[in-house]
């Protein structure tokens, strides 16, 4: 144990699914007991295809209708409370008490990635940050960039590009291509390192989605851009991508990453930086600044402090995970 057992707790949320998920963690569970780790795994028994059965009615919270008059759930308020689960045992005073509490948590997706990875983003800038995030990418048909619906710049930006070095002309991408800590206003990538203390008592920090009436206009905000916006230490520590962490959903995907960028990456990031740089871009999304003006038109108390984490599409769950509705 590179930590130590007695400094680590691990909280895992799970539902069913057609893969063996909930025995492979089962078996997951009885490993950790043994080496005497400290947990909480929730293996649930509702599957996406029997939450979906249940429709929307009037009065409930996390749904919109679609353009064909449907009522659907949402994706990201279903995600909320799947993380806001995670994050119960720190509210457990057997967990979190008056000599044992924790300085950092780790959020994990379902990634390839090494022990020494994970060690390598909590220690970023010697673990002065509000959150740290690693680089994570998907193979389709060539690896790209992954997370660009939670990426923001410091200045709020999108990402300008999948490709390296996916931001805009500014000091994210100036980083990036110098391989320092990138600061940015939102990141998640797979993997990310926060400071625990506002998630703890009496801040007790969790996630959340922006409001149904916002959404109904098919614009969306991941949960895991917005819980930087309501972060108190992000104005004073800092949200930071680490170059050096790189992940992926694909076992080959993970191998290729793990030499960049590459010479024709490089090549190709040169007409990148100069067309992005020419034309001043990432340009606003015009969808979702009209989206968002309509909203704040119908109710001038209407406010969401994450604007920039929206984004011009709307995810809803389908029995068999989510559908994407443009």
């Amino acid at each position: 144990m590179l930590l130590g057992k007695d400094n680590v707790f691990v909280s895992i949320t799970a539902s069913p699914g057609k893969d063996n998920t909930l025995s492979i963690l089962s078996t997951f569970d009885k490993q950790l007991n043994e080496m005497g780790i400290a947990r909480k795994i929730v293996l649930g028994w509702q599957t996406h295809e029997q939450f979906v059965k249940n429709k929307p009615q009037d009065g409930d919270v996390g749904w919109v209708t679609t353009r064909k008059g449907n009522r659907r759930w949402r994706r990201i308020p279903y995600l909320v409370n799947v993380r806001n689960e995670a994050l119960e045992p720190l509210m457990d005073p057997a967990v979190v008490n008056g000599t044992h509490s924790f300085d950092k948590i780790l959020f994990i997706n379902d990634i390839y990635f090494t022990a020494h990875q994970a060690l390598e983003l909590l220690h970023t800038r010697g673990g002065r940050y509000a959150a740290a995030c690693g680089l994570d990418f998907y193979h389709d048909p060539t690896w790209i960039f992954y997370d660009s619906m939670v990426m923001r710049d410091s200045q709020g930006r999108r990402v300008v590009s999948s490709e390296y070095p996916y931001f805009g002309p500014g000091k994210s991408r100036d980083a990036l291509l110098r391989g320092d800590p990138v600061p940015v206003q939102s990141c998640w990538n797979g993997m990310a390192a926060f400071d625990a203390r506002p998630f703890l008592p009496p801040n007790s920090l969790r996630f959340r989605s922006i409001e149904d009436s916002l959404a109904t206009n098919y614009v969306e905000a991941s949960e895991c851009c917005l819980i930087h916006v309501d972060n108190p230490e992000t104005a004073r520590q800092g949200v930071w991508v680490n170059p050096r962490v790189r992940v992926a959903y694909k076992e080959y995907a993970y191998n290729a990453v793990q030499e960049w960028p590459t010479l024709r990456e490089e090549v190709k990031g040169l007409f990148i930086r100069a067309w992005s740089s020419f034309f001043s871009l990432p340009w606003p999304k015009a969808k979702v600044e009209k989206a968002y003006e309509k909203w704040t038109a119908e109710n001038a108390t209407r406010h969401e402090p994450g604007k920039f984490c929206l984004w011009d599409e709307m995810q809803v769950l389908s029995k068999n995970g989510w559908t994407l509705l443009l």
